[in-house]
């Protein structure tokens, strides 16, 4: 489908959220083009170099930077990456911003590395298949613009207002989701903060800029620059030449979890023996044959490929400890810092005060009030009714109680803690374990 047929099939499913993400891309946009108008229409400046403490030296392009120099982005500054994570890690307060560049960062050694490997093993006669696919410039230069924009469609507080977000989206949320599941093939499940990406990307102030003569990314169909990008952020295999690269940004392993891992761990100093570059070294590109196959969906996708042979990104054989490495890193991060009981306690309190807020001022906060361009701390002060902007409204005297108890960190208390298999209720249990 078209980027226009793409626009005018969201904005028919989803009239009243796609009206909102316009006015909230309009606002993130503000001085794109006038910044545009003053370049050349082929790109002038050299490429500008950021110092991270995670990665080193990040480089970004000229057309990169543009994005970077607007609300669109610089708004990720004030969101912080782990939430209400500071409440515990008092040093986690890393932003989404230098998250973002890191995945642009981490993307780009990914492409490097598989590029370098297999030359190696062709020069070494390990890989002999001539018609291995090498990533184009459309596929590296919009996989580097999903990772620098896979993270525009949180708010404020990040996870702990995702549910608010869905909330007030409504139906018409949903319905974008199964469509975008149903039109980017081999997407599986898609974010709240995935879909509200997109539909960013889409919107009609992001089109111009990226049809823009002057936005100089060496990209030829620039129509289908955003549905590219958007193919990115949601792993699908659309939108791409060199199809084992659709799942760099979003995917098994990922640049997002590489980095997000390795920033978490280092900001929060516990320690999960993550060796990100010993990870990328050993990225693999893998021929996949009906022959060498037992997954059923790989199986049918080889048949279907020309030459019956589909490439896959893969780990080599001696990179298995790094990605065992990654596995149980992840479950330490999500059992010592994402599932803290102190941190979800504290994304309880986010959630509790927007709709204290709500209730306080009458009526619930629309899509561009939650993504206000403001941070974490900010919004605690507009919720609380301590600080006012136009057009934001917070609440009164309960709101102004939670967000002084958030500020100080009295937060709430864990009173019992239960198997996610209870929720649904103690029926299925044995009749002599339904006392407890």
């Amino acid at each position: 489908m078209k980027s226009k047929d793409l626009r005018t099939r969201l904005q028919s499913l989803a009239p009243s959220l796609w009206s909102q993400i316009d006015s909230i891309a309009t606002e993130w946009t503000k001085g794109v083009e006038e910044n545009l108008e003053q370049r050349s229409e082929i790109p002038t400046a050299f490429p500008k170099t950021f110092t991270d403490p995670i990665l080193g030296p990040v480089e970004l392009y000229e057309w990169e930077f543009i994005l970077l120099d607007s609300p669109l982005l610089q708004r990720l500054r004030g969101i912080r990456q782990l939430g209400m994570g500071h409440a515990v890690y008092t040093s986690a307060v890393h932003d989404r911003l230098s998250h973002c560049l890191g995945v642009v960062e981490v993307a780009s050694r990914m492409i490097q590395s598989l590029a370098k490997n297999a030359i190696h093993r062709k020069f070494y006669g390990v890989q002999r298949d001539g018609n291995l696919p090498a990533p184009s410039e459309a596929d590296r230069f919009s996989i580097r613009l999903a990772a620098l924009l896979h993270d525009i469609g949180h708010a404020p507080f990040s996870h702990a207002s995702e549910l608010l977000v869905k909330e007030r989206a409504g139906e018409e949320l949903e319905k974008v989701i199964d469509f975008l599941r149903d039109e980017f093939e081999g997407t599986q499940q898609i974010k709240t903060s995935e879909a509200i990406a997109v539909l960013v990307i889409l919107s009609e102030p992001l089109r111009r800029i990226f049809e823009h003569s002057r936005f100089a990314i060496p990209f030829e169909r620039r129509d289908e620059l955003a549905p590219t990008i958007s193919a990115r952020i949601l792993g699908s295999r659309k939108y791409i030449d060199a199809l084992y690269l659709s799942g760099i940004v979003s995917g098994t392993v990922d640049a997002d979890k590489l980095d997000y891992m390795a920033r978490d761990s280092y900001f929060t100093g516990l320690p999960i023996g993550l060796d990100v570059n010993r990870l990328i070294s050993k990225l693999e590109i893998i021929a996949i044959t009906p022959e060498n196959v037992a997954d059923l969906e790989l199986k049918k996708r080889a048949e279907a490929a020309k030459n019956k042979t589909l490439y896959q990104l893969g780990i080599s054989l001696s990179g298995l400890t790094a990605y065992e490495q990654m596995i149980v890193g992840r479950v330490l991060l999500y059992d010592r810092v994402y599932y803290h009981h102190k941190v979800r306690c504290g994304e309880a309190m986010a959630r509790r005060l927007f709709q204290i807020a709500e209730e306080e001022r009458g009526r619930a906060f629309s899509l561009p009030e939650l993504f206000s361009n403001v941070s974490d701390d900010a919004m605690v002060y507009l919720l609380s009714g301590e600080m006012k902007i136009d057009p934001l409204e917070g609440g009164k005297e309960r709101s102004a109680k939670l967000g002084e108890a958030m500020r100080t960190r009295h937060l709430y208390h864990r009173c019992y803690a239960f198997a996610e298999r209870f929720i649904a209720g103690l029926d299925s249990l044995p009749e002599e374990d339904q006392s407890m």
